[in-house]
């Protein structure tokens, strides 16, 4: 059986460099196997207003990521593509991460309540997380037009609620 697991989305070119046996294979050669490169904390896990990460909380069969990546994508300006990693959810606790259950403010109403937020996050504290994804996490990314035809699928099964909030990009495609 599989552990509990969260996802933390990433912006789609960005996702590659979370995959460390394709960095390795790159410019980052030189790195040790136990090690990451800074910039995964400096441009993916900064924190500019308060000490906090999203994450959301996948079921055991990862069935609702699709309505995680749709929801969270829908309320971005634009399609960018996502990128995102799959860690287990005993990672956060091991690098003394509280989790809170804070409710999310995506486009589906049961992704909001999948929301959790890593906090008392410190810069320690966010590397000893950031090396423990890296080294076990699974990293996965959506092209623009593969996020795009995944929305639409999400949002034609009913799971979308068009609000303000969502991007002018996706007012576009999803409304009539």
């Amino acid at each position: 059986m599989r552990m509990s697991e969260y996802v933390r989305m990433l912006k789609y070119l960005r996702a590659p460099f979370w995959d460390m046996t394709l960095y390795r294979q790159t410019e980052y050669q030189w790195l040790p196997k136990d090690d990451f490169p800074l910039e995964l904390i400096v441009n993916d896990c900064r924190t500019p207003k308060r000490p906090e990460l999203s994450i959301f909380k996948l079921d055991d069969n990862r069935a609702n990521l699709d309505r995680i990546l749709a929801a969270y994508s829908v309320i971005r300006r634009e399609n960018e593509g996502i990128g995102y990693i799959i860690f287990d959810d005993n990672i956060p606790g091991n690098c003394q991460i509280t989790i809170s259950s804070d409710k999310g403010t995506t486009a589906d109403p049961m992704v909001n309540d999948l929301h959790r937020n890593l906090k008392a996050l410190t810069n320690l504290r966010t590397a000893k997380l950031v090396n423990s994804v890296v080294m076990t996490g699974t990293v996965g990314s959506l092209s623009d037009e593969d996020l795009k035809d995944l929305v639409i699928d999400v949002h034609n099964r009913g799971y979308l609620t068009l609000r303000s909030r969502i991007g002018s990009y996706w007012k576009a495609i999803l409304r009539p």
